[in-house]
């Protein structure tokens, strides 16, 4: 069939740009060509004239063409095995080919290539080729195998063949059919003696509490790897890396206790320490500086002696390979430069020769540093067992699910996953989202996305790498804007231009999370929120994977919110987000005076109207408990209090809990009737982000009346 588009739009196309999109108002949208070649150029492909486009085009072709096999092919059990194999039409005879599974089997056939059905055909530089559909006998399980073809000593080739389960891992599979659980934002635990920041000491110590209030999971904010050297790049949602954990988290009397030693401070740094405590805020740059040096000063009594504890260490590190010794080596390279040139605060500011991670420099400088990167492999393996600590001691308490672990969407294109694997992520573009109710001005959030066909070439293997890493000591996982799965909103390098979809294979990447959610045993949960494409949710639902609702975007086209019976079984339910107002806070609009404050309403009047549909908010909030009965004694729906009522924070959260949602959490910050919220979307500096710390301290969390009461409500509905 003839393809009467464009160049540029084939071009776009075979990248994954779409042309058009549909906003969160019904407003269809066309990407401009300007669009379109920024987004491709940020992929290095050539498209600065009409001749090099055509270039690019055939470049594109010529390779997909004159692949005998794909690099991947991703198949459901239980459906046909038949990969396509494209040659040159004018070979015949015989093709054989061999299946290798994973666990060491070999399956052989052979074929002759004039019996197989064709697919496709195209000419390429003169010689047609056919794309021929190689039906496979066979009835793999699931895993990573290998398909070999050969046809007469010709042409060879290999590609991953991995089979998938027909459903992702669920509350099902652990015997259970609704749980209830606790989120709260980790870092902003206080603690008799945590070091001004929550650690995962912290984390075990309060999900042991939780589990015995009756909560089967713990969620937490994601804890990937950020930038030592750099205490101000603090956002949990914009890593250096997902592969690796933060090393602020670590807990140093944990630390101190495995491998034998005394936990620092001097008295100096006693004093600093305890201001640190008692900040409002959490002092990252006082903390970071305290808690690096008490770990360099464990690490210097580590590798002083021997002990038993350095097998382990030698164990997590082999287990580590090439990505650890990569994300150890970017840390000390990036402590380096920052030290000798404060302004060298991205790797792409750095001589040529350490920009790419294989260069002899690289490796030289490893070699010279070989202490300093052994430092930073140790603190992963601190960080690693405490994460897994904390998990055993959630599952030892009783919780069925434990640690709810959250995956960012992306990585600060600064940080190490984009030093390390710029073939993979696209470190010149940003992902966001067009403008929405929550967001007029629409979202950039700065974060560097996987490429698709990158992704696609290395058989997926960064992907499931991250996944196997993040579901390792998780009973859930969160994949943050699970909507990237299907498209991601690449915003280009040019800042005046507007950002298009890019598309992704999304039944690949859902097989490869059912796999490695079976292997883990790990729920997982989609945020598939904002602009969700038509019928998304169902292929989410169909895939095994849980939704979710937020209590303030469930509404009917009146804006009245809807009932509890209305939400579906897979799903994860919550009042509000960690992007989103606070329950106490959305009462009284504390988000609106914090927009209007930091100017992020896209039209004159805004403000005003949005206050007035707050109002209508609060009374339609009233009006459900009472269409629920649940409306609390005294309250009238037509003249709601100015001030949140603890009755309503408990009415709506065992309306949620009678729901039929699988999952229902509450978030502590709730429980505590706070009205700040954790992050402002869109803002840096303006807010404090992912400072705000909890104003009751963990010894005293799970005694307190408003948390007990909370949990109490959420245990009669929901008994674990």
């Amino acid at each position: 069939m003839t393809d009467d588009r464009r160049p540029l739009d084939r071009l776009a196309s075979h990248y994954g740009i779409e042309p058009d999109f549909i906003d969160n108002w019904q407003r269809r949208h066309l990407v401009a060509d300007a669009t379109k070649q920024a987004l491709l150029t940020a992929l290095g492909v050539p498209t600065g004239s009409a001749a090099e486009i055509q270039a690019s085009l055939h470049a594109a072709l010529t390779v997909a063409w004159q692949q005998i096999l794909a690099p991947v092919e991703v198949v459901r059990k239980g459906a046909p095995l038949a990969p396509t194999v494209t040659l040159p039409a004018y070979l015949d005879g015989c093709l054989s080919w061999l299946v290798r599974t994973e666990d060491g089997e070999r399956h052989r056939g052979e074929v002759r290539l004039d019996g197989l059905e064709v697919a496709a055909e195209r000419p390429i530089e003169g010689v047609r080729y056919c794309r021929r559909r190689l039906p496979l006998p066979l009835d793999l399980p699931p895993g990573y195998h290998r398909l070999d073809v050969t046809t007469g000593g010709a042409a060879s080739a290999t590609m991953a063949l991995t089979v998938t389960p027909e459903r992702a891992f669920g509350l099902g599979d652990l015997g259970r059919e609704r749980l209830w659980g606790v989120t709260l934002p980790l870092y902003g635990l206080r603690s008799e003696r945590n070091w001004g920041i929550g650690d995962f000491g912290d984390l075990a110590n309060l999900a042991t509490a939780t589990a015995e209030l009756g909560a089967g999971l713990i969620g937490i904010n994601p804890v990937h790897a950020l930038f030592p050297p750099l205490a101000e790049r603090i956002s949990p949602y914009a890593p250096s890396s997902r592969r690796f954990l933060n090393v602020l988290l670590i807990s140093i009397e944990r630390a101190a206790r495995r491998l034998g030693g005394r936990p620092p401070p001097d008295s100096e740094a006693g004093v600093l320490l305890e201001r640190a405590r008692a900040a409002e805020l959490v002092d990252y740059p006082t903390i970071s500086e305290l808690k690096l040096q008490a770990l360099q000063e464990l690490h210097r009594a580590f590798a002083s002696r021997a002990g038993s504890e350095h097998g382990a260490f030698d164990s997590f590190r082999a287990r580590g390979g090439p990505s650890l010794e990569r994300q150890a080596i970017f840390e000390a390279l990036l402590e380096h430069f920052i030290r000798a040139d404060p302004t060298k605060r991205s790797w792409r500011s750095w001589p040529d020769d350490y920009r790419r991670p294989e260069s002899p420099a690289v490796a030289a400088f490893a070699a010279r540093h070989a202490d300093r990167v052994e430092f930073f492999q140790f603190l992963q393996w601190l960080a690693d067992e405490q994460l897994a600590q904390a998990q055993a001691e959630a599952r030892a308490a009783g919780m069925p699910v434990g640690l709810y672990l959250d995956l960012a969407v992306g990585v600060d294109p600064d940080g190490a996953e984009a030093w390390a694997d710029p073939a993979t992520v696209a470190g010149r573009v940003r992902i966001g989202a067009p403008p929405d109710d929550f967001s007029p001005k629409g979202q950039d959030w700065g974060l560097a996305p996987l490429a698709p066909l990158a992704l696609r070439a290395q058989a997926y293997a960064p992907f499931v790498e991250l996944l196997r890493r993040n579901m390792a000591h998780a009973g859930a996982l969160r994949i943050d804007h699970v909507l990237g799965l299907r498209r991601s909103f690449w915003l280009p390098p040019e800042r005046d231009l507007p950002g298009a979809y890019v598309r992704y294979p999304l039944s690949d990447l859902l097989g490869l999370i059912a796999l490695e959610a079976e292997r883990a045993r790990c729920v997982v949960i989609g945020e598939d929120l904002g602009t969700v494409p038509e019928g998304f949710r169902t292929t989410l639902t169909a895939a095994g994977l849980l939704g979710c609702r937020v209590l303030y975007f469930e509404r009917d086209r009146n804006g009245r919110f809807r009932g509890s019976a209305s939400y579906p079984a897979a799903c994860l339910a919550s009042i509000s987000t960690h992007d989103l107002p606070t329950l106490a806070g959305f009462w009284v609009g504390r988000d609106i005076d914090w927009r209007d404050h930091l100017g992020l309403f896209a039209e004159p009047g805004q403000s005003a109207r949005e206050r007035a549909e707050r109002a209508g908010a609060r009374q339609r909030l009233l009006e459900l408990l009472a269409a629920e009965g649940l409306l609390p004694a005294g309250l009238d729906p037509k003249s709601p209090p100015v001030e949140l009522p603890w009755s309503v924070v408990l009415a709506l959260h065992r309306l949620l809990a009678r729901s039929p949602a699988e999952t229902v959490v509450m978030q502590l910050e709730d429980a505590l009737q706070l009205v700040e919220q954790a992050n402002i979307p869109g803002t840096t500096g303006e807010h404090p982000n992912w400072r705000r710390r909890l104003e009751v301290p963990l010894e005293r969390l799970a005694t307190d009346s408003r948390v007990l009461e909370l949990a109490q409500t959420m245990q009669t509905i929901r008994p674990r």
